[in-house]
């Protein structure tokens, strides 16, 4: 989407530098006719509707060839992909905003909780202690209780003393296995696995740990680069209305305003292309 957008302001850029030779064409045609400049002059400015015509076809492309990515996740209800209009475009960039300087420590214990690839390796422990907890109970002896009552109620008599003595029996069976090497052997695996695991653990936290905070400096950095580029679009306009006024009174040439506007372009576009890498140092 950011690419999208920044490819729609190159669009506007190289199309308002189009629009300001072409218009410019109109009153240079009038001066030729009238005698006040030279012929050059205007066929100097053809060159750069020329110029700035194929730059404006490049920046369509790049348009559109953006468009099409964005129609990969712009889907309608049916979810056939759309490709966005060139009207769909907003004006600007957001007015991009400084991050907080105690958003870091948040931010990294957000990431260390949602992020799959822990809930993952957490997830894999739990099951390897969970047959560790077995193969450890199959080395252990194994200890059961039993209790059984008898009576003897004897044969058919009409004595009412016919009945032998209660005798109940308690005991304790145990059994030692003998073959224990494969539970032990299976244990000792499944120690080495949780290690491993914990050790793939550490690393992954330390590697998202690095992305939050290699992140969070590219927010700063481009956010400072946005700040200096529109800085220098300030400057460049300025300079650029001051040639244009120096033209109007002969104190200048096409040449001259034609670097100038140029350069305004550039700056303008440097300006863009910062306002796309905040954003997506921001995503």
């Amino acid at each position: 989407y950011w690419e999208w957008l920044a490819a729609g302001q190159g669009y506007r850029i190289a199309e308002t530098l189009l629009k300001t030779a072409l218009d410019r064409a109109a009153a240079l045609e009038q001066q030729v006719a009238e005698g006040d400049i030279e012929r050059i002059v205007l066929v100097d400015n053809q060159r750069l509707v020329l110029s700035r015509q194929a730059k404006l076809i490049e920046a369509d492309q790049k348009l559109q060839t953006s468009a099409i990515k964005l129609s990969l996740f712009l889907r309608t209800p049916q979810g056939e992909p759309v490709v966005p209009p060139r009207d769909a475009l907003p004006e600007s960039f957001p007015a991009p905003e400084p991050l907080d300087p105690g958003r870091l420590h948040s931010d990294l214990n957000e990431a260390l909780a949602r992020r799959p690839e822990v809930r993952q390796l957490n997830l894999l422990r739990r099951q390897l202690e969970v047959d560790l907890a077995l193969a450890q109970n199959q080395c252990l002896p194994t200890i059961d209780a039993a209790m059984n009552a008898s009576q003897d109620l004897g044969g058919a008599t009409n004595s009412k003393d016919d009945k032998g003595e209660l005798i109940l029996e308690a005991g304790l069976v145990g059994e030692v296995p003998l073959q224990r090497r494969e539970a032990a052997g299976t244990s000792r695996a499944l120690q080495a696995k949780i290690a491993q695991n914990m050790a793939k653990l550490r690393f992954a936290r330390d590697k998202i740990s690095a992305e939050v905070a290699a992140a969070y400096a590219a927010v700063l950095a481009t956010y400072e680069q946005y700040q200096r580029a529109a800085d220098a679009v300030h400057l460049n306009r300025e300079t650029e209305a001051f040639e244009r006024q120096k033209l109007a009174v002969g104190e200048s040439n096409l040449l001259l305003l034609n670097l100038r506007e140029q350069a305004t372009a550039d700056a303008a576009l440097t300006e863009v292309y910062a306002l796309l890498a905040f954003y997506q140092a921001l995503a």
